[in-house]
């Protein structure tokens, strides 16, 4: 409940980031980019470190599922200690986690700084480190009030609204693509065919229609004029 709610959270301004920053792309690599490739990782992440872990739980005896569950912020640590190179491999986490958080709180100022101004693309600087600070000093007053439990609350308490909305707006957009289609299909529909270029009527074949009149002292370019016809596409008598 709280993994998805917390998902959901980070949705509201983490989506217009990513569009943001993904203009001129099509929707399909859109998905690509936003929803298979990162389910794909995902996958293998559970999949290598899940099976790892156990597997050391089963046949080393390394009480990692005892730890997590009496500190479950520790148990990627305990987890890394039973292999080789494990204070390493612990600094490349903590470095993986910072980058992800700064990443996630500057499209969360960005996002935020340009919805407060109006809409622009890039809101002043000013902007976004004050919202930069509320974030950071609100996400500190829950953990020093209450622990991170008060961080996951807040995470339900305003990630399952917010699941309602993420619906309609799924439905509302699948709503957009259908008129989108049915509209470029009827200005296909409703456009004029194009005129024949490049080809030379034969004789007794009218020239097509470009627009331009001639007459019959000046007949039409490409018109091979032959004996026995007054006007074009009209045989003598």
């Amino acid at each position: 409940m709280f993994y998805w709610s917390w998902w959901i959270a980070w949705c509201p301004y983490v989506g217009p980031f990513i569009a943001r920053i993904s203009r001129g792309r099509s929707i399909r690599q859109f998905v690509m980019g936003t929803v298979i490739g990162p389910s794909v990782v995902t996958f293998i992440w559970i999949a290598v470190f899940g099976g790892s872990a156990l597997n050391v739980a089963q046949t080393q005896g390394a009480g990692i599922a005892e730890r997590v569950t009496a500190d479950p912020a520790s148990g990627m640590f305990v987890f890394l200690n039973q292999f080789p190179l494990a204070l390493p491999m612990s600094i490349l986490t903590l470095a993986v986690l910072w980058i992800f958080f700064v990443a996630g709180a500057d499209a969360g100022t960005v996002v935020l700084g340009s919805m407060s101004t109006g809409g622009p693309q890039e809101p002043k600087r000013w902007i976004k480190l004050s919202w930069g600070l509320a974030m950071a000093a609100i996400s500190g007053i829950l953990l020093v009030a209450r622990g991170l439990g008060a961080l996951q609350s807040a995470s339900v308490l305003f990630g399952v609204p917010f699941a309602f909305i993420m619906v309609a707006m799924c439905v509302a957009f699948y709503m957009h693509l259908r008129s989108e289609a049915r509209g470029a299909r009827q200005d296909r529909e409703d456009a004029p065919l194009a005129p024949r270029t490049g080809s030379t009527p034969s004789a007794g074949e009218a020239p097509p229609v470009t627009g331009q009149a001639f007459t019959a002292e000046e007949p039409a370019p490409g018109y091979n004029r032959q004996p026995g016809i007054e006007k074009p596409g009209r045989e003598g008598r």
